[in-house]
């Protein structure tokens, strides 16, 4: 039988084992919407049952047309954004950062990553795109089923599938998603469906029969039509028992005052362990204060200990060779140099501009003359590059969580130009120290304390433009465009101060000579070509 009949079925007659039959069909696709927007089993069980009281409760309400599966998914969505609001907020904060230092494995790496807003990629779905996806993929439909449920053929099935994996590659393409093609994005997919847990579909369908089976309107009005056919018999036997409903109604008014009484002291015994948590922080603020402040009186001792071993040092300068390839400075003075080599870019139009060469490629590489400096072996470099590829992965995907878009560019900066796209980032502090402290730790393993403290000074500036300052700011990017020119603008906000301070960055001018400035994430919503004296609107 299909969902639609089965719905009728229970509606119209009260059936039981219909229901039932529905949550066993469904609850894999419950349960595994639930499991991947909470990242917890218990409360992906608990989502689960909520979902199928409310389909219980409002089956009456519903379409004799309306897509199951879909309703079903948009209703997990909504349940599950109410716990994440009320009660998972804490909890996701203590897992990502136990998780900060796991490494994906290659094999499962893309689902994780896609997890967190594959859910919003399927609502972006049409409803009945979204349902021929769920049915094929979390559901393993095959394409003739998805086509029976659809009310089309095989064929026009394995077209509108076809049609909604391109839609969904698309979208994660314009977020930064490594996703190549509709085969990988299948592939996820088929990834992404965790089968529930044994008896929750019974476990499921009990409580959402027994939480609605009293309240039910279409039983009600089953019960109606079927008084007017009573004899005169039947309806002096059938006031006797609706005398008895006062009792039943007064026994369900009880179960559910339990229910509530249940329920409060839940969020009761959370409220108390949020206070505890609290006054735990507060104590670990005033330790770490404390620790701060000895530490300051040994920064102290010791800045006075070379004060002393300075003067001493000064009488003790020797000759350097004339002959060396190298020259000599004071430590002092290597701490505030750019060890970095510097080339002449020219352009079409004769302008010439010095470009700094950075001390680390996009890659992690060290440069040539970074290299030289710490006299690093191969083997170090690519200690250092693996490193530095392992804290990146680490950070995006961190830095993932956090991205959406506007139309909006902050006031920080502005060119002129009539169309743009920002791109807004939240700030993630803590999250971000971590995976930075693990990086140093990592170099001072690969190059020794000495050689690592030079390379991290001299990186400095390269985390705070490509990494926003290890997550402690808010970055603004934003791409402008229109006629021929286009534009390309970054600013950082402290949350604190909701200040820009002096980070912001514009660059605009001609097509040709700025295009090469706008990061590959954003060149996505630019036109496909210039073409001039046309307005291109806001949707590229």
């Amino acid at each position: 039988m299909s969902d639609q009949q089965l719905l009728r079925e229970y509606v119209d007659d009260g059936s039981e084992r219909a229901f039932q039959s529905l949550v066993q069909r469904h609850v894999d696709l419950v349960y595994s919407t639930a499991l991947r927007r909470l990242s917890d089993a218990g409360y992906a069980e608990e989502v689960t049952q909520n979902v199928f009281v409310a389909l219980a409760r409002k089956a009456p309400f519903l379409g004799r047309d309306v897509a199951l599966a879909a309703w079903l998914h948009k209703t997990t969505l909504l349940e599950t954004r109410h716990r994440l609001r009320t009660e998972l907020r804490r909890k996701r904060r203590e897992e990502a950062a136990i998780a900060i230092g796991v490494t994906m494995n290659a094999d499962d790496s893309l689902l994780k990553s896609l997890s967190p807003v594959l859910d919003e990629a399927l609502m972006d779905l049409r409803e009945k795109d979204r349902h021929a996806v769920l049915l094929r993929f979390f559901e393993n439909k095959s394409l003739r089923e998805v086509g029976e449920a659809l009310g089309v053929g095989e064929d026009a099935a394995q077209k509108r599938v076809a049609k909604s994996l391109d839609q969904l590659t698309r979208f994660f393409r314009r977020r930064g998603y490594p996703v190549s093609a509709a085969t990988v994005m299948a592939a996820a997919l088929h990834g992404a469906t965790q089968a529930a847990p044994a008896g929750l579909a019974s476990l499921a369908a009990q409580s959402a029969l027994q939480s609605a089976g009293g309240g039910s309107l279409a039983g009600i009005g089953l019960v109606i039509a079927k008084i007017m056919s009573l004899t005169k018999t039947q309806t002096v036997a059938l006031c006797l028992l609706v005398s008895a409903l006062p009792i039943a109604y007064e026994g369900s008014a009880l179960s559910q005052g339990r229910a509530d009484r249940k329920t409060l002291q839940a969020r009761l015994e959370q409220v108390e362990q949020s206070l505890l948590q609290f006054d735990q922080s507060r104590r670990d603020a005033e330790e770490r204060l404390a620790r701060a402040g000895r530490s300051l009186d040994l920064l102290r001792v010791e800045a006075a200990r070379q004060h002393v071993l300075l003067a001493e040092a000064r009488t003790n300068f020797y000759v350097w060779s004339d002959r060396s390839e190298y020259v000599r400075i004071p430590k002092t003075l290597a701490s505030s140099l750019v060890l970095s080599e510097s080339r002449i870019e020219e352009f079409s139009d004769g302008n010439r501009q010095r470009t700094q060469t950075p001390v680390l490629s996009d890659d992690g590489a060290l440069s040539p003359v970074m290299a030289e400096v710490l006299a690093a072996t191969p083997g170090e470099a690519a200690r250092v590059k693996e490193d530095f590829q392992e804290f990146a992965r680490d950070f995006r995907a961190l830095e993932q969580t956090r991205v959406f878009e506007t139309n909006h560019p902050p006031t920080a900066y502005g060119t002129g130009l009539p169309n743009s796209r920002t791109l807004v980032t939240g700030a993630f502090p803590s999250e971000g120290a971590a995976v930075r402290d693990q990086l140093r730790a990592r170099w001072n393993g690969a190059l020794g304390d000495e050689r690592a403290a030079v390379l991290w000074q001299q990186t400095g500036s390269y985390f705070d433009d490509n990494f926003n300052s290890f997550g402690g700011k808010e970055k603004f990017e934003t791409v402008f465009w229109g006629d021929d020119r286009v534009g390309y603008g970054r600013a950082f906000r402290d949350p604190e101060s909701a200040s820009f301070g002096n980070s912001s960055t514009t660059v605009s001018g001609p097509w040709e000579a700025v295009i090469r400035d706008v990061p590959e994430h954003l060149r996505a919503y630019l036109p496909a070509a210039p073409i001039s004296g046309t307005n291109h609107g806001d949707t590229p």
